[in-house]
């Protein structure tokens, strides 16, 4: 864990002596590769991952032994590759036609580390939100990866857009700043400690409880980045007309005001990605992943290791 506090020492000062320009960091695996002979897998995962993006996958007890999750096992080997099939064709793909391959190579998270099951803290309520840093997309509960349906596809796609959009503020205080302000209150709190939250697994829809507060979900009410981060994966995964539900639930609940903020924190996700990327969200992303979601198949069956 040395290597993380390192590397936020290192943001922090850089936050202070560049203002709110992005802080440009060289590339750095947190977590070191399990040694030994590469398999079809590995080969695989280079090919894929590692060379198109510079991105490692960790999948065995080594890379994540000193995480906040020794009991959480690696994943069953034969879901690996069809679920990171579905994470580039549903998240990578997309934002790379969107942004360009340069604009990904740059953002994309520098470590997957994938877990076989949920993540749920102390008071067994589901997280997506991880102490890991900008630079680790965590995947959890890949033993139950399917693609039988967009709801069982759904979860995994949240889960790497809200990493990769943590990627694009980082090293922008002041815009995450700007971002809650948005709020009537830039109170941030303890979510899962709410009576109004049910135990289990992560509600990776949002829910009627976050709405009518002015989030898009419950992970969003833990801070500023990841009231971004959860609005602008939320903004990309559900279809336009799943974002309009929610809107209107938020008015219903919450009144007009609830609406409201939602609707700014809409305006600010969009306009951020116009000025620093030239992307337009709905048609670009939105319409793209909300769409290859419904219809998405599996390449083909893929070799276990």
């Amino acid at each position: 864990m040395r290597k993380q506090i390192y590397l936020l020492l290192l943001i922090g000062v850089g936050c202070l002596g560049g203002g709110c320009q992005k802080v440009e960091m060289p590339v750095q695996y947190p977590f070191a590769s399990e040694p030994g002979a590469q398999t079809e897998l590995d080969q695989w995962l280079s090919e894929e991952f590692t060379r198109p993006y510079n991105i490692e996958v960790g999948y065995t007890r080594t890379p994540y032994r000193e995480t906040d999750w020794p009991d959480n096992l690696p994943p069953n080997r034969e879901k690996i590759r069809p679920l990171l099939e579905a994470l580039k064709a549903l998240w990578i793909v997309p934002f790379e036609q969107a942004g360009g391959t340069p604009f990904m190579k740059e953002y994309v998270p520098r470590q997957i580390l994938l877990w076989g099951d949920v993540n749920l803290n102390s008071l067994q309520i589901g997280e997506i939100n991880t102490s890991l840093g900008e630079a680790v997309l965590p995947v959890f509960g890949v033993d139950r990866f399917s693609t039988a349906t967009a709801e069982n596809l759904f979860p995994y796609v949240r889960m790497a857009t809200f990493a990769f959009a943590k990627r694009l503020v980082q090293g922008r205080p002041s815009l995450l700043d700007k971002f809650a302000a948005l709020n009537p209150s830039s109170f941030y709190y303890d979510w899962s400690k709410s009576a109004d939250v049910s135990k289990g697994e992560y509600s990776f829809h949002g829910t009627p409880y976050s709405w009518k507060k002015g989030f898009f979900s419950n992970g969003a009410m833990e801070s500023s980045l990841c009231d971004f981060a959860e609005t602008l994966s939320m903004l990309v995964c559900l279809s336009v007309s799943e974002i309009n539900e929610c809107l209107n639930t938020a008015q219903e609940l919450g009144g007009e005001g609830a609406k409201a903020t939602l609707q700014r924190k809409m305006a600010f996700v969009d306009e951020f990605l116009w000025e620093n990327f030239k992307i337009r969200r709905e048609a670009q992303l939105t319409r793209v992943i909300s769409a290859s979601l419904k219809h998405y198949k599996q390449p083909h069956d893929a070799p276990a290791s």
